[in-house]
């Protein structure tokens, strides 16, 4: 997959979280275009990827940003995981090692929408 630049949106059911996907050669670009579809400010680390929670004035998203690279699908994991944790502390459910089955359904439909997106 050579991206130039693309972006790929969706919603976690039940808790109605709405994440959105940039991928690109450089991840100055995933920032130049998440900081103009938000209007927000978010900073360049220039990182091979990056997960943020933010909060415009209409609502809080999630964001998750890939550069393309030969390790992409553990870095979709890696970053799913972060996402599926930002999303359980805002919508209020609390982690313990008895109690963590709504982040792994929800770590599941991420993985399985960026799988989708990004390799069928």
């Amino acid at each position: 997959m050579k991206a130039k630049h693309l972006r790929y949106d969706f919603t976690v059911p039940l808790y109605g979280s709405a994440v959105s996907v940039y991928i690109s050669d450089d991840m100055s670009e995933n920032i130049i275009a998440l900081n103009k579809d938000f209007k927000i400010n978010a900073a360049n680390d220039n990182s091979q990827a990056k997960s943020i929670q933010f909060s415009n004035d209409k609502e809080t998203r999630f964001a998750m940003l890939f550069t393309e690279h030969e390790n992409l699908v553990q870095v979709i994991s890696h970053e799913s995981l972060h996402i599926s944790w930002y999303i359980c502390e805002h919508v209020g459910i609390g982690l313990t090692p008895k109690n963590h089955e709504a982040q792994a359904y929800i770590l599941e439909h991420i993985v399985s929408k960026l799988n989708g997106f990004l390799f069928e």
